[in-house]
């Protein structure tokens, strides 16, 4: 909880040195909102209330940072390093999607990629007040890894190769009708900053890891959508293979 509260207080600093006052004090209050609910509780509440303050003030962060991270940041984009880095380390991701790419494929793994919010606000939901006795841990790495994620965003702004267009992507993908419908409503969810690390690998590989160690039937429930949302995230071009690599660590 302290480093994702941390990571807001870094925000709303860099707001602060840029002048943009109310973005500051908007940054300042989601700590204060979540400091005086669970202040307030009882005892055997907090972890119910964490669980469930974190989230709300998780998610409008999120899709604040789309105006956040450029007034910290004007005018910076890390595309151009983050795709180097994927050709210098990693294998040529676009021939493999147009080797591979099929329209039955591309609506497979556009679904799984979709399954990441489930996947989190039901185990948010499910620890929240099914597993009490498991919350405050597993809340407590989700949100230490949401921490580090915003840091990410804020430290190596990038829009991701979809968006970047530094090569021409769409051309490969074999779209099928799922894909052709989800595909523009996932492009306007994106924060356009939010690419390093992937918090799709990041908080799904967690997740998960938190399932086997705790309730197998889970694991094994989400093991195959979690594989292919893997894959969705550098096949559909949302991220760098790189992106990835830094949402395992």
């Amino acid at each position: 909880y302290y480093f994702f509260n941390g990571a807001i207080l870094v925000y709303a600093t860099g707001l602060l040195l840029r002048g943009a006052l109310a973005a500051a004090m908007l940054s300042l209050g989601a700590v204060l909102f979540i400091h005086l609910v669970t202040r307030r509780a009882p005892k055997d509440q907090v972890g119910k209330l964490e669980g469930l303050a974190y989230p709300v003030v998780m998610t409008l962060f999120f899709f604040a940072t789309s105006v956040t991270i450029p007034l910290i940041r004007p005018e910076v984009k890390f595309d151009q390093v983050l795709q180097a880095i994927d050709r210098s380390l990693f294998f040529d991701i676009q021939a493999w999607v147009a080797a591979v790419s099929r329209p039955w494929l591309s609506d497979i793994l556009t679904f799984c990629y979709l399954l990441y919010g489930p996947l989190m606000y039901s185990s948010i939901i499910y620890y929240a007040y099914f597993k009490k006795e498991l919350g405050l841990s597993y809340f407590g790495g989700l949100f230490c890894i949401f921490g580090f994620g915003f840091l990410g965003y804020l430290a190596v702004p990038a829009e991701g190769p979809h968006f970047a267009k530094l090569t021409e992507v769409m051309p490969l993908i074999a779209s099928g009708p799922f894909h052709t419908f989800a595909d523009p409503l996932i492009k306007e969810g994106c924060t356009r900053s939010d690419v390093f690390p992937s918090l799709h690998i990041a908080i799904s590989i967690f997740t998960l890891s938190f399932m086997f160690a705790h309730s197998r039937r889970l694991f094994w429930f989400w093991l195959r959508p979690v594989a292919g949302l893997s894959v969705a995230t550098v096949y559909l071009f949302y991220h760098y293979q790189i992106d990835l690599l830094a949402g395992l660590t």
